[in-house]
């Protein structure tokens, strides 16, 4: 029988470090500031959840959430499309956006298929139960 798990906590210093230094590469200002906010906003909602599902579980609520920039960006580009208001200039600004998020959700997605199959390995060897696609953490 497996040992249980010891219930984990935030570590604040290290989300900070590690959402800033993706910001740095980006060279996009506010995304560290935006993201702890919603973890912020996520702990109040939820509590410690996150610390009591366990990895594969992590991934695939990633693996969601990269889903979900091609399915929003999609419908945005609809909107996009029908949206007879905007200068052409804007609309193009937009679109690129739109397709940058697209493109970057797929990034995502791939990267978060290979590091679930290798997660998921691991964790099978230990008998931790993964999850099925769109299914959420009780």
């Amino acid at each position: 029988m497996a040992a249980a798990r010891q219930p984990l906590s935030r570590n604040l210093t290290l989300e900070h470090e590690r959402l800033a230094g993706a910001e740095q590469q980006a060279g996009e200002s506010g995304f560290a500031a935006h993201a702890e906010r919603r973890l912020e906003a996520g702990e109040r909602a939820y509590g410690h959840r996150w610390a009591q599902v366990g990895l594969p579980e992590l991934l695939a609520e990633l693996l969601e959430e990269a889903a979900d920039l091609g399915a929003w960006g999609v419908l945005a580009l609809q909107e996009l499309e029908a949206d007879a208001t905007l200068r052409a200039a804007d609309r193009d600004l937009i679109e690129v956006g739109l397709n940058a998020a697209l493109m970057w959700g797929a990034f995502a997605h791939k990267a978060l298929v290979i590091a679930s199959g290798h997660c998921s390995e691991t964790t099978a060897e230990r008998g931790t139960p993964g999850r099925r696609d769109g299914e959420r953490p009780a």
